[in-house]
């Protein structure tokens, strides 16, 4: 019973992640076409969430395990079977007709700081737990 409450609480830890990152990137990204305030509104999501979860005392390992499973999900999918154009180019140009010239770097630039800042937060916060 309590692996399954642990499975269900990261489940609904990542799916919330996973949601407020998503938004951020729709309204700020897309909508606004504000990618450097989305990219850095993406690094203080990472670390808002190691310092919420490191406030209430939450287990390290599901905080964890949850910013894993959100960045993964976040990931952009791979090129889509049967597909005979170049990939990369062409988003290049979907972002371009958006008003967003290196809308996919960007996009990356923001999940990368996303991991990168839930990454070092969770080393500076929880790191000492782990030692113990």
């Amino acid at each position: 019973m309590q692996a399954l409450l642990v499975i269900l609480t990261v489940g609904i830890y990542a799916f919330t992640l996973k949601t407020a990152y998503a938004w951020s990137y729709n309204i700020l990204f897309i909508l606004l076409k504000k990618p450097r305030l989305w990219i850095f509104t993406a690094c203080l999501l990472g670390i808002s969430n190691m310092v919420l979860a490191y406030f209430f005392a939450w287990s390290p390992r599901i905080v964890g395990v949850a910013t894993l499973l959100a960045v993964g999900l976040s990931i952009s999918p791979p090129r889509p079977k049967g597909y005979s154009g170049d990939w990369k180019s062409d988003l290049d140009d979907i972002y371009k007709e958006m008003g967003l010239p290196r809308g996919r770097r960007q996009s990356i630039y923001g999940l990368v700081s996303f991991a990168l800042s839930s990454l070092l937060t969770y080393a500076l916060l929880f790191g000492e737990i782990a030692k113990a």
